[in-house]
């Protein structure tokens, strides 16, 4: 038996095209686990709309994300698949994330898991209530963030963004934006337990090490956590370098 086959396929879906970014995860994934992306079309449902409706969102959009879970299993056959979109997954709230699990889980057969409910395990499994934010959002977003946060049980210590209304903004923030304010939640409160720089879009995982290094805790970015999440729901140690403390030892 091969290794890839002893551990199995993490699938990812993914809001939004691949791009430069994304491909961060390849080199976070173990070679000897196989990682299979899929993308869908909510990036921007949030991102640009000034006045998200949580309900028509739930209503128009969760079944087509329950049908791609059906044709990632059709074609992977993954042993744990991640749904991320941690902006969207806030604002809909804990309950519908577990919710959105629950049915990933049985359509799949095997372990899932949204952007939020990687991030909630894997506080836990670190074992601290306490964390420092840092996100590309604007502050009406970033509500969401700390409101889904404090219903779950957690401490945000300190929580920041920019004032983006856009991806195309996003993308446009200083490329060391995520290391310069990841360092400033950090410092805003130094009793966090841990450091969650949200959204891949900015791509904040060249600085994870960095991140971990001035502030002395784990750093966790969404691709990180969502591997992380797969690596541990399959049994895999870990080992990666250079992508933070959770993918060096994931068990």
């Amino acid at each position: 038996m091969s290794e890839a086959k002893k551990y199995g396929t993490i699938a990812w879906l993914k809001p939004g095209a691949l791009d430069r970014e994304s491909l961060d995860v390849f080199a976070m994934t173990p070679a000897d686990v196989k990682l299979a992306v899929f993308t869908n079309t909510a990036a921007t449902s949030m991102m640009e709309n000034p006045n998200f409706d949580i309900s028509s969102f739930d209503r128009e959009r969760r079944p087509g994300i329950l049908e791609n879970v059906q044709g990632i299993v059709d074609y992977a056959h993954p042993a744990f698949i991640s749904v991320t979109g941690d902006l969207i997954q806030s604002a809909m709230g804990a309950a519908w994330n577990r919710a959105l699990v629950a049915d990933i889980e049985r359509i799949s057969g095997g372990k899932g898991a949204t952007a939020m409910t990687a991030v909630t395990d894997c506080l836990d499994w670190i074992g601290t209530k306490r964390v420092a934010v840092a996100t590309p959002f604007r502050r009406s977003q970033n509500d969401y963030m700390e409101k889904y946060l404090t219903e779950a049980g957690y401490t945000v210590t300190c929580i920041e963004g920019f004032d983006t209304h856009s991806i195309k903004d996003v993308k446009s923030l200083p490329k060391d934006a995520p290391l310069t304010l990841g360092k400033q939640v950090f410092d805003g409160d130094r009793s966090a337990g841990a450091l969650l720089v949200g959204c891949p879009v900015w791509d904040p995982a060249p600085y994870i090490d960095e991140l971990e290094q001035y502030t002395g805790i784990p750093v966790m970015t969404v691709l990180n956590v969502m591997i992380w999440a797969g690596l541990h729901a399959i049994g895999h140690p870990g080992g990666v370098k250079g992508y933070g403390r959770i993918l060096e030892k994931a068990l």
